[in-house]
């Protein structure tokens, strides 16, 4: 398992800050996550898992803590196809993501999800295939994927540089 350091914490915060900024302008009170892949031993087999590792705007939510299988979720899919992906939460559901509704319940009332790959940077500095983990962005307003489709560009370009940059923190711990 991964940590992030201070001060490290204090760069994805600044990072993090125009990507909330955005949001914020588009109406959509966004929270923006990095998600770490991690193996852990549950029972008798050993499973690929997803937990937070850093986060903006989701202290005292029920999903700070919540770990899960890199089989599920819309940074399961990312972790899985290696590529950036947005989703529409609201019109097809958390099941529609492989979780069962009591698991489904650790998360608030989500409508948008737009995770990004977040890679190991080779002994070149180079973006390596080994995925480390996921950037989230994700929203609960009615509506917000419109909004975030409506800046793709905008959000893309942000959250590329926030991947490229947790890629480097990641790869160093």
């Amino acid at each position: 398992m991964k940590d992030i350091e201070p001060l490290a914490q204090s760069f994805l915060d600044k990072l993090g800050d125009e990507i909330i900024a955005l949001g914020n302008r588009d109406g959509i009170k966004p929270r923006l996550n990095i998600l770490v892949v991690y193996r852990e031993k549950r029972r008798l087999f050993w499973g690929v898992y997803l937990r937070v590792a850093w986060s903006r705007e989701m202290e005292f939510q029920p999903d700070m803590h919540a770990t899960f299988s890199t089989s599920k979720g819309v940074a399961g899919e990312v972790v899985k196809e290696k590529a950036p992906r947005l989703a529409d939460i609201e019109r097809y559901g958390h099941q529609t993501w492989g979780f069962s509704e009591r698991e489904a319940r650790l998360f608030p009332k989500l409508t948008a999800i737009y995770g990004w790959p977040i890679y190991q940077l080779d002994r070149h500095q180079r973006l390596s295939a080994k995925i480390l983990g996921t950037v989230n962005l994700d929203a609960q307003e009615p509506g917000a994927l419109a909004r975030l489709v409506r800046h793709k560009a905008e959000y893309d370009a942000l959250l590329k540089d926030f991947a490229k940059f947790a890629s480097a923190i990641l790869s160093l711990s």
